[in-house]
């Protein structure tokens, strides 16, 4: 059958028998470098896209705003495996945007040193190197609760109460279960580019941004930003609704 390709404005014939990732990988020798796919405009997981006759399908890179949203998130599972994998199944909190980058801190009495952070950076690039794959598994609501309780992540447990659909989405990492608003990519080798910077008592993520046309950011520091980022913390800490899943509770009582 025939589709029409837009990112190379023609039609193309692709086997009906075939997914689109697989003829994506062996359409282009570069594959790797995109990250999700629209059909028809509409925002579809690579690896599970449908199609049908003459449909307009367009893959998509990190230049793309999806694109780039994907590589983000694949990159933030990435994170949080590497520290769970170095520190024994420490909290990882990725809290907001700093500095380019993701703010994120970890469940240590101490900040994190130089040691700790280039332990991270080194696991993370074995996870890479590694091309481990990213599953979308979909678990009933009870199932996926215990998993959560199981990983340590009582946050995600208690927002699971209010989820009104019998299962959910999750992604899966070499054991390591999680949520994301939005899809990720095939495999953790689709990660190409990213850094880690000592901020404290955190760790910001860096990535490749629009800005720096694609490649890492130049560091600057936002310490009056991160001020009021703290401070807003600290007082839904006050009000005892410091994550969603206590907003939640809190409005139903």
């Amino acid at each position: 059958m025939k589709i029409e390709l837009v990112n190379e404005n023609k039609n193309v014939d692709i086997d009906n028998n075939k997914s689109l990732y697989d003829f994506l990988k062996e359409y282009k020798t570069d594959y790797k470098k995109y990250l999700g796919i629209k059909v028809n405009n509409k925002l579809r997981e690579l690896v599970n896209a449908d199609f049908c006759e003459n449909d307009k399908v367009e893959f998509l890179d990190i230049t793309d705003r999806d694109g780039h949203r994907i590589y983000v998130r694949t990159l933030s599972l990435i994170y949080i495996k590497a520290c769970k994998d170095v520190f024994k199944n420490i909290d990882v909190e990725i809290k907001h945007s700093l500095n380019k980058g993701l703010y994120t801190e970890l469940e240590f009495k101490q900040p994190v040193n130089n040691t700790k952070l280039e332990s991270i950076k080194k696991r993370m690039k074995e996870i890479i190197d590694a091309q481990r794959p990213v599953n979308t598994v979909f678990l009933d609501i009870d199932e996926a609760e215990k998993i959560f309780l199981g990983q340590g992540m009582k946050d995600k447990a208690e927002l699971l109460k209010y989820w009104t659909k019998d299962k959910i989405r999750v992604y899966e990492l070499d054991g390591y279960y999680d949520t994301f608003y939005g899809y990720l990519a095939p495999n953790t080798g689709y990660i190409d580019k990213f850094d880690l910077r000592l901020f404290y008592p955190g760790i910001i993520l860096n990535f490749p941004t629009k800005e720096s046309n694609f490649e890492l950011p130049e560091y600057i520091e936002q310490k009056k930003l991160y001020k009021v980022f703290k401070e807003a913390e600290e007082w839904g800490e006050i009000m005892d609704v410091g994550y969603v899943g206590v907003l939640n509770k809190k409005n139903s009582q």
